[in-house]
């Protein structure tokens, strides 16, 4: 069936059927209360086999960003583009493009979790990615 939405990484992008539906999949252990991104079988901190999926929030705290100027082989984004580390209230550090201009940007910003098309595959579908934005 053309025209769906797909996650690129199904294991940590939840998507919907629109952007607003969009949610991040991390895992928290059940013994110690820990959250991880992406998600983990076992606890890094307790290393109990106890983790379980759960929705992450999708606004954090800009932490550091920087500018990235040439193409990783990997890649699927163009340069240039900024590179950022955002905390989210869970804890932790997800790194993520940032989509705004350089002088726009402040540590200790708030962002919000903003998915974007970045591709089409060979049926059109729409293959989605995350990212972040600032936070009105």
């Amino acid at each position: 069936m053309p025209g769906l939405r797909v996650s690129l990484e199904p294991s940590v992008l939840r998507v919907g059927k629109t952007r607003e539906e969009d949610v991040l999949i991390g895992s928290k252990c059940k013994e110690c209360g820990k959250y991880f991104f992406p998600q983990r079988k076992r606890c890094a901190y307790c290393c109990e086999p106890t983790t379980e999926l759960v929705e992450l929030s999708k606004e954090g705290i800009l932490s550091s960003y920087s500018l990235v100027a040439k193409k990783a082989k990997y890649s699927l984004v163009e340069p240039p583009y900024i590179l950022g580390e955002v905390r989210i209230p869970e804890g932790i550090l997800i790194y993520s493009v940032i989509n705004a201009k350089s002088e726009e940007l402040q540590m200790g910003q708030k962002v919000k979790l903003e998915t974007v098309e970045i591709k089409k595959d060979e049926t059109e579908n729409s293959i989605i990615a995350y990212s972040f934005s600032l936070a009105k």
